[in-house]
């Protein structure tokens, strides 16, 4: 390891020494610097996986990416040399395994389109692919199925590898199906069988492994529609959906399987493309998971695996991060938690990310496919780094510094100057926020103004309106009173509050007011708006419905007006119309309302009169009513339901005796036809 003494130099103040330091020698993760690989031209590097294709003892690599299948075998020091390109047919997602039972690995690949096909590419044992026959991306002989993620095992325990593949879309209809196809052990595959889910469109992944410890292996799939993991368990083959989904952050893009608390139960890693960290999902041993933690990666982590990449027998983690192009590595503590460890570059659009020992020094490496730049990245590990670090250094000025690291060398290493680094150097500062505020024309709200003081700010800080803001001509504009001086120091916010006063004039609506905060100099360190809701007085109406007997007769409804917000003054109420059935006549009608004077939050009621004719068909009417304030504005409406029996004739009908004489005579009985409930007609 080198030795001796490192300086660290602001070359943009003139070569200034912000500190010297000695080199120690430390163990963590590190990776030496990343090199490129040779890819195939127009691969945007979606997938990359690993296994010896060409049987020499030193792993390969193959990665997927716009339609193109790039095979890489490696040389035994971290560098590959470009194989031919195998075969594919519009591939969206790969598998590794023996699926022909020689020894030698092959690839199953699954279509990304319906126009393409699904097929294996067997291994002829030199990093070349062969086309098995016949394809294995149909339901029913008929239809296409596509995905983005697929998985191998020997689900139904008969010792030939199968498929499990997220059956994303079947032509144009989403699919929504978990599907496994039983392996037949020479490179075909039987109907797959399918397992219903809920889940999006989105692109998902898939983890095989143990997760109730029947020694039979399991599957969980990410759901970012959900975002959770659907976890299948295996029961002598035949997989079935857990009913718990463990969530996860926002949409969940990766998945790996290890045990990462040691306690012989498989746990889940899950990065998470929407909120960019990490679900840690330990096992119960029964197929569920609780959540451990959630630590931080990078922008848009789109790939996770697991590794051990400081030597300590504990699993840790690589992430990808598709947003900022690095990767976060993260050490296991062997708890389920980690810590984060220094993050590499790799390069624009990291999207999948596979670990193996490439160079073959037992150590973990790393190999990164980025989708931006046609590339792939790999970091190869340094567990024994020589590091030198300086603390609280003090640049003079403010501004960005460039540093540069010079080593001065020793017997064994030449001098060296490192690239060049920007440190920023943050001047003390502060801001200001503060809550919104509703209130009523005349009255005064109340916001809570919080001055929170950055990069160790200390001192005394003023805080003042600075005028208003609104989308409409105002009249009274709401008006901010003074606020004392506060006091702030280290980090410790402070909090006042800050009155803002409306006149009876003032016009109703939205407002913001400009509020800034001034050192003890002057010089504004913060500025904020205040949202100032000025809500209008208004008042509602409500009526009781009215029952009327039979047509030709009259009723009555109480209207109750219920002022809010202070509202007073006088209310002037008028019907505007019934409303009912096309088929009715001679509809009921209002007669004039008498106005309410209403004050402060007192209501009031008036009568509503409703006449009807005698022609007024039986049923269901609505009488609409509208209120006025004192400016003739309409400011509430209520419908009154007036219900009008229909007339029946009586069933009674009274006659007189009849006295006939003698045989052969005639009398007279008088029947009476008395009318009830209004009815008018012709009784036979």
């Amino acid at each position: 390891m080198p030795s001796g003494i490192v300086s660290f130099l602001d070359t943009s103040n003139r070569n200034a020494v912000l500190g010297r330091a000695a080199l120690t020698e430390e163990t963590d993760a590190g990776f030496a610097g990343s090199s490129l690989l040779p890819v195939t031209s127009l691969n945007s590097g979606n997938t990359v996986l690993t296994a010896d294709f060409n049987g020499d003892g030193i792993p390969d690599l193959v990665i997927l990416g716009n339609g193109i299948l790039s095979v890489l075998l490696g040389n035994g020091d971290g560098t590959f040399t470009a194989a031919p390109s195998p075969p594919a047919d519009l591939p969206g997602a790969i598998a590794v395994g023996d699926f022909n039972e020689d020894g030698i690995p092959d690839l199953a690949v699954v279509t990304a389109f319906d126009e393409g096909n699904s097929e294996v590419l067997l291994g002829n044992g030199d990093g070349t692919f062969t086309q098995a026959g016949g394809s294995f991306g149909t339901i029913d002989g008929d239809y296409v199925f596509t995905s983005s993620a697929i998985a191998a095992g020997d689900f139904n325990g008969d010792g030939k590898l199968d498929l499990a593949v997220d059956c994303a879309r079947i032509g144009d209809s989403p699919c929504n199906m978990l599907l496994i196809l039983a392996g037949n052990g020479d490179g075909t595959f039987m109907q797959p069988s399918s397992i219903p889910f809920a889940q999006s469109d989105s692109p998902s992944a898939i983890a095989v492994g143990d997760f109730n410890g029947d020694g039979q292996p399991d599957l969980a799939v990410t759901n970012s529609g959900a975002n959770g993991v659907n976890v299948f368990l295996n029961r002598e083959g035949n997989l079935s959906a857990v009913p718990a989904i463990p969530a996860t952050g926002d949409n969940p893009s990766s998945i790996a399987a290890a045990d990462f608390n040691g306690d012989g139960k498989l746990d889940l890693a899950v990065a998470n493309a929407g909120s960019g960290d990490v679900t840690i999902l330990l096992g119960k041993g029964d197929g569920t998971f609780r959540v451990e933690a959630s630590p931080t990666a990078g922008m848009a982590p789109n790939s996770i695996a697991v590794g051990d990449f400081n030597g300590d027998g504990v699993p840790d983690l690589a992430v990808a991060n598709a947003g900022s192009g690095d990767v976060t590595i993260l050490l296991g503590k062997g708890d389920g938690t980690f810590r984060a460890a220094a993050s590499p570059a790799a390069g624009a659009g990291s999207t999948s990310i596979v670990v193996a020992d490439f160079n073959g020094d037992g150590r973990d490496d790393l190999v990164i496919a980025n989708s931006a730049d046609s590339s792939a990245t790999a970091l190869l590990a340094e567990t024994s780094l020589a590091i030198a670090t300086v603390k609280k250094v003090s640049p003079a000025g403010g501004g960005t510094h460039i540093v540069e690291a010079i080593y001065s060398g020793d017997a064994n290493y030449d001098a060296s100057k490192s690239a060049e680094a920007s440190l920023t150097v943050v001047p003390p500062s502060f801001s200001v926020s503060g809550t919104p505020v509703s209130v009523t024309d005349g009255d005064i709200g109340v916001s809570t103004l919080t001055v929170t003081p950055a990069h160790g700010f200390t001192g005394t800080v003023k805080v003042e309106c600075d005028g208003y803001n609104s989308t409409f001509s105002a009249l009274d504009a709401p008006t901010c009173l003074s606020v004392a001086p506060v006091t702030i120091s280290k980090n410790a916010p402070a909090v006042v509050k800050l009155r803002i006063e409306t006149q009876a004039g003032t016009t109703p609506g939205n407002y913001v007011e400009f509020v800034k905060a001034t050192d003890s100099n002057g010089a504004i360190g913060g500025y904020t708006q205040i949202s100032v809701t000025v809500a209008a007085p208004v008042f509602s109406l409500a009526g009781k419905p009215v029952a009327i007997a039979s047509p030709g007769e009259g009723g009555s409804s109480t209207i109750t007006v219920k002022p809010s917000k202070g509202y007073s003054g006088r209310v002037t109420l008028k019907c505007i119309g019934s409303t009912y059935p096309s088929y009715l006549i001679d509809a009921p009608v209002c007669r004039p309302i008498a106005p309410v004077t209403i004050s402060q939050d007192a209501p009031a009621t008036t009568k509503l009169s409703i006449e009807t004719q005698s022609g007024t068909t039986p049923g269901k009417y609505f009488e609409a009513v509208e209120a006025f304030d004192s400016g003739d504005v309409v400011v509430a409406y209520t419908r009154v339901a007036v219900s009008i029996t229909a007339p029946a004739p009586s069933d009674a009908l009274p006659s007189t005796p009849v006295s006939v004489a003698s045989p052969g005579a005639s009398a007279t009985s008088t029947i009476t036809v008395a009318p009830s409930g209004g009815f008018v007609g012709t009784a036979p």
